[in-house]
């Protein structure tokens, strides 16, 4: 490919980008006509037509998998640009794109970086411990205010039988998919 072919094709490149930010219906989740497949179909064909002259023989198949390459491409140059923020470098190590459509591409920043999360789990300070069953085995997790826990047994758990000690009814009945009670696990400090 020539300069002058590959000058022409990012100019045609730069206005597919163009006409696909203004669809938002395509890209903006938040946007009524996101979910409306029609409203998209009518979208993805005047895309068709904006990529022809790239991609003479372009279908909507094509014109997706562009824009899924064009997205993909983008997100890794911004993950490249968190990650140098991240690791404590001075401000003229943190990373540059050198993608040359990065910048006609920075519309879809808030659609590529995560919402904050919300906790669903309620912070009832009158509460000081909580036990959930896992499977057979309830486990007591401690409150807050204490340093990390160590795991404890209860006394009657020593009489347990271990696999090397069971008897042949046990064994029989551990392959037989009967179910043996689990000893509760506490955690203290």
């Amino acid at each position: 490919m020539s300069e002058d072919e590959r000058v022409g094709h990012r100019e045609l490149l730069q206005d597919f980008i163009e006409s696909y930010r203004n669809e938002t219906c395509l890209w903006k989740t938040t946007c009524k006509d996101y979910h409306d497949g029609n409203k998209k179909n009518a979208v993805y064909d005047r895309l068709i037509e904006k990529y022809k002259p790239i991609d003479p023989n372009a279908t909507r198949d094509t014109v997706v998998k562009k824009i899924n390459n064009l997205r993909t491409t983008y997100k890794k140059e911004l993950n490249k640009i968190k990650t140098s923020c991240k690791s404590g470098a001075g401000t003229d190590e943190i990373y540059k794109p050198c993608l040359w459509y990065f910048e006609l591409l920075s519309f879809l920043y808030d659609q590529e970086v995560p919402r904050p999360s919300t906790s669903n789990i309620d912070d009832d300070e009158n509460e000081t411990q909580s036990t959930t069953g896992i499977g057979s085995t309830s486990y007591d997790f401690p409150d807050s205010d204490r340093d990390t826990p160590t795991l404890a047994y209860s006394d009657n758990e020593l009489d347990t039988p271990t696999p090397a000690n069971r008897s042949d009814s046990e064994r029989a009945t551990s392959i037989s998919g009967g179910v043996r009670p689990r000893p509760k696990k506490k955690y203290i400090n």
